[in-house]
């Protein structure tokens, strides 16, 4: 898996596998790290302090929050589980459902307008294809 952090001003990193240096150095904006996915904590400091970069795995940004990463002046920490991207889209839809019904009964149909998963859309999809001609 990779690693990105970008941000405008970023210009040093060191990143660290349970509190043991792997690897530092100059950057300019971004820095992409190659990880091994599992329950190691990742940590990855950074200059210049108080900036809040843009984080990727994989290529895809993430959402500090549901991704549990924990941010300090000067630092990342995460952990990357190899089933990340599940847990991730399970936080994702949690805070969804939490956010639009809280303690409330959940209705179907808003369900699907709000979270996006509930019934099958396959005659959608099959209209869909017909009209691009895809098979």
């Amino acid at each position: 898996m990779l690693l990105e952090l970008y941000h405008p001003e970023l210009t040093e990193y060191k990143y660290f596998v349970n509190d043991v240096l792997i690897s530092e150095g100059l950057c300019n904006c971004s820095v992409v790290i190659k990880i091994n996915p599992g329950p190691d904590k990742i940590s990855v400091w950074f200059t210049p302090w108080k900036i809040k970069p843009i984080v990727r795995i994989d290529n895809i940004l993430v959402n500090y929050s549901l991704a549990n990463i924990c941010m300090y002046d000067h630092m990342l920490e995460l952990s990357v589980p190899t089933d990340f991207f599940d847990q991730y889209h399970s936080a994702d839809i949690n805070s969804r459902i939490q956010s639009v019904f809280g303690n409330k009964p959940i209705d179907p149909a808003l369900y699907d307008l709000v979270i996006g998963i509930g019934k099958s859309h396959t005659a959608l999809i099959d209209k869909i294809r017909n009209i691009l001609n895809i098979e």
